[in-house]
């Protein structure tokens, strides 16, 4: 019975994660969809991310001439032109392409804990509590021991949580500003793992402390 009310919580935590991502495309873009097209995510907003940081430009300044560029396609025209220059410029630089992908994909996991965007003028969710950077730090750290524990007693359900991680985080990783959103369901779903590591740290301590003695 357990185990069947385990499984449940599971997957619903499981729609949440792309319920919260179409909620907040429809608020927010008038768009009831799951992401971009991800030819667009990686030429409009990879390779700007990646030639800001090779100094070529600011980042919006980029991604608006990619926008423009593009902006006359007809639709399959337009996601095969996006997908081939895309991956011809991260091809071509795959040294700071990976730093770029990777120093993304950290930045996204210490942003703010918020389920919507932080609008500078208007928010429903401006005064969202989050925990500082050091705290979620330490919260993805954990995240990843207990997963790992997790996986030795539980296999499915940490396989469905690391699924879940990589099928969010990749794709918010080829994006850029889009704060902590995208990641929000997924601090609800690591929560009880982290919760739990932190259970057994004060016994791991003194365990090591008398080991010591």
């Amino acid at each position: 019975m357990r185990r069947l009310s385990t499984v449940a919580a599971l997957w619903t935590l499981g729609f949440l994660v792309p319920g919260f991502i179409l909620t907040s495309n429809w608020l927010h873009h008038d768009a009831a969809v799951l992401s971009e097209i991800p030819a667009r995510n990686l030429a409009c907003y990879s390779v700007p991310r990646l030639q800001a940081e090779l100094g070529q430009g600011s980042f919006k300044t980029l991604r608006k001439a990619c926008t423009r560029r593009y902006r006359d396609f007809e639709p399959a025209a337009r996601i095969a032109a996006e997908e081939r220059d895309a991956m011809r410029f991260l091809l071509a630089h795959p040294g700071p392409a990976l730093s770029s992908f990777t120093g993304e994909l950290a930045t996204q996991l210490t942003l703010p804990m918020r389920p919507y965007y932080h609008l500078e003028l208007v928010s429903l969710y401006r005064d969202w509590p989050s925990p500082g950077t050091w705290f979620l730090a330490v919260f993805w750290t954990a995240a990843a021991g207990g997963l790992a524990m997790r996986a030795r007693v539980a296999p499915l359900e940490a396989a469905f949580l690391a699924l879940a991680f990589l099928g969010v985080m990749l794709p918010a990783a080829t994006s850029h500003l889009v704060e902590g959103r995208l990641r929000f369901p997924l601090d609800l779903m690591f929560l009880p793992i982290v919760a739990a590591i932190a259970g057994h740290a004060p016994r791991t301590l003194r365990r090591l402390a008398s080991s010591a003695r």
